[in-house]
């Protein structure tokens, strides 16, 4: 298990996750590196152990980490969740960087997930599994999914301190949330293909 700093800002999983995937993937002991935005289609999913709630669950409308191994053939992957309890993170002297503990996925997912739990059809997540290179070669944010409601400037939690993460003026962070089951970026997963997809079994009756 190892620590990693990376950039942060409270409120924007996807641009932190961007910023991590860009330093991971210039890393030569890391062999895969996956993207995985996680919603629904109502975008309501549940969390446990987010150290915004770290004793229930937070419903998210989305949230992003980042799965990563070098070594896939034994299945040994690690998550990077800035926003988890598990990863113990603490602030640098700099509030825009983090310094996180990568969790070991089964540990991360049993939970963060609960996959023991019967979800309500409304909360049941699903995962959008991305390449980390198509990732950073095709997402692109304007922000505007955090103005506040009738404002085009004002933002509903500060901004990142880098540059707005944008192609070309394009803004398609909400093909990324998408769980429809035709995906230019990534395959969609449920819940229990997506743990068996990273190395645990999971009993569907149990759960989901």
């Amino acid at each position: 298990m190892i620590s990693f700093e990376g950039a942060y800002q409270p409120f924007y999983c996807e641009e932190n996750i961007y910023k991590a995937a860009e330093a991971l993937l210039c890393s030569s002991h890391v062999k895969s590196i996956f993207v995985v935005v996680i919603s629904n289609e109502l975008r309501k999913i549940p969390l446990f152990k987010q150290r915004l709630r770290p004793d229930g669950p937070v419903v998210w409308d989305y949230h992003v980490i980042l799965i990563y191994s070098d070594n896939e053939e034994k299945k040994s992957y690690e998550v990077l969740d800035y926003d988890s309890e598990l990863s113990v993170t603490e602030p640098l002297s700099q509030p825009e960087t983090r310094t996180v503990r990568l969790v070991e996925f089964s540990e991360y997912a049993s939970q963060t997930f609960r996959p023991e739990l019967r979800l309500n059809p409304d909360y049941r997540r699903y995962y959008k599994c991305i390449d980390a290179e198509i990732f950073i070669k095709n997402f692109s944010s304007d922000r505007s999914h955090m103005l506040v409601k009738g404002s085009t400037t004002e933002h509903s939690s500060p901004v990142p301190p880098w540059p707005t993460i944008q192609k070309a003026e394009m803004n398609n962070l909400d093909m990324f949330i998408d769980m429809s089951s035709a995906d230019p970026y990534g395959v969609v997963l449920d819940e229990p293909a997506f743990l068996t997809r990273f190395g645990v079994h999971h009993d569907p009756s149990r759960g989901q």
